[in-house]
């Protein structure tokens, strides 16, 4: 029943105003009862996914990818503090912000591979099996790749599958991974009667985007990320985070001011905006006023 409530709640905190009293039936209905027959309960969380998706405009994961990751899930893989790089991440920060995604200006659904990160000091405590592993690529946080070996978490001697399609983070500066996976956010994944997962907070996925941006692509349009971040008022978050980065390597203040002066016109200056208003209300210094 706990894992039921957790995903309700996740669930309750991605919609929005105008949703919550179109929402409230189902979701009391499925918070309603520890004595609740499961499949009543995972009918109530269809219902409430699906209101998430269609009239909440959210973006639906793929059955396929939804499948794979919900079989992740199920082994406890992502309550257990794995955090999921790569694959549909668009559609889980989606659902983690509350925000939609207009598709005439973003793809969905076009996923080369699925990325779990899998941090070394939880290797003793996360099993797998074989079948549930399957499309998933696992890699620790020095971008090394894992295997499953009776149910145990090993390094694997061979390097992490087709370079050219790794994932973000990963062939860039190590520490900008480490930096990544310092900070992580519980989202549901909208597929099914969905289920949690783990993912970088925001704020971090922004700043470290940034950091290699000449480097790699962003996992998340970068456009995107940035309303979203307006819109949810996120900025002193945002501010908190590049402190954080700054703090740990001196060398990324220069590197991240930058690339951000490099950001498309419009992007830099909302950017610039986010860390103006940031900086100001938690008394940061680390603003670039010049751009």
């Amino acid at each position: 029943m706990a894992a039921n409530v957790e995903t309700i709640e996740l669930i309750y905190r991605t919609i929005s105003a105008e949703l919550a009293q179109r929402c409230e039936t189902e979701g009391a209905l499925a918070l309603a009862s520890d004595q609740l027959p499961d499949d009543t309960i995972r009918d109530s969380r269809r219902r409430l996914v699906d209101i998430l998706c269609r009239e909440g405009q959210l973006p639906r994961v793929s059955p396929s990818v939804g499948k794979t990751l919900a079989s992740l899930a199920g082994q406890g893989v992502f309550r257990k503090g794995a955090v999921l790089l790569n694959g549909p991440m668009l559609e889980v920060y989606a659902a983690c912000l509350g925000v939609t995604v207009p598709i005439n200006r973003f793809q969905i659904g076009t996923h080369r591979r699925i990325d779990v990160c899998i941090p070394g000091d939880l290797h003793s405590v996360v099993q797998l099996d074989r079948q549930a592993q399957s499309g998933v690529e696992l890699l620790d946080e020095e971008a090394n790749s894992l295997e499953v070996v009776d149910g145990r978490i090993l390094r694997s001697p061979m390097p992490l599958m087709d370079r050219g399609a790794a994932p973000p983070f990963s062939t860039a500066d190590p520490r900008v991974l480490k930096y990544l996976l310092r900070s992580s956010v519980q989202s549901v994944l909208l597929h099914d009667d969905g289920c949690i997962v783990r993912l970088p907070a925001p704020e971090h996925l922004l700043v470290a985007s940034i950091l290699i941006w000449k480097e790699t692509p962003p996992s998340v349009p970068l456009d995107w990320l940035v309303e979203a971040i307006i819109k949810q008022r996120m900025q002193a978050e945002v501010a908190i985070a590049i402190e954080d980065a700054i703090c740990q390597q001196r060398i990324w203040r220069k590197i991240f001011t930058q690339n951000v002066a490099l950001l498309p016109g419009r992007l830099c200056e909302s950017f610039n905006e986010i860390w103006r208003i940031g900086a100001t209300a938690i008394g940061a210094r680390t603003y670039n006023s010049d751009g």
